[in-house]
């Protein structure tokens, strides 16, 4: 039985040689070594394009975290703009309020003066006639 397992094995020869080694070599190459050469740079390239997609990956992730600092800067920046409108528009109604005062007391002022200037009138009325009275007292 061994004997029949025997045939059916095909021998591969192996190769002690390292791969540069049989790069290097300038003769006729034998279809395996081609193959093997082919292997060699389909390994190299796929080393490469892994390196190159992780790099991609650590790009993505750093793109990722900066748009995440972003969004937040953002935000704050948005929280900020909205508390200084708030503030102005405090400002805006405490002038508001301060300049209908004014303008009140203005009024006001006015109203007093002229009615002092109109008692002030009725006094000097009034005292020339406590004067006519008392000369035609006296008389």
């Amino acid at each position: 039985m061994r004997d029949e397992e025997d045939e059916d094995v095909h021998c591969i020869p192996i190769i002690h040689e390292t791969p540069s080694k049989i790069l290097q070599h300038r003769g006729r190459s034998l279809q395996k070594t081609l193959r093997l050469r082919k292997a060699i740079e389909h390994d190299q390239i796929t080393a490469e394009l892994i390196a190159k997609r992780e790099e991609f990956k650590k790009r993505m992730e750093k793109l990722a975290e900066r748009n995440a600092e972003f969004a937040l800067k953002e935000e704050a920046s948005r929280a900020h703009a909205l508390k200084f409108d708030r503030y102005l528009k405090e400002c805006e109604q405490k002038k508001e309020r301060a300049m209908k005062k004014y303008q009140d007391e203005q009024k006001l002022n006015k109203i007093k003066k002229n009615e002092i200037h109109k008692l002030k009138e009725e006094l000097k009325e009034l005292s020339v006639r406590l004067v006519d009275t008392a000369r035609q007292c006296t008389n």
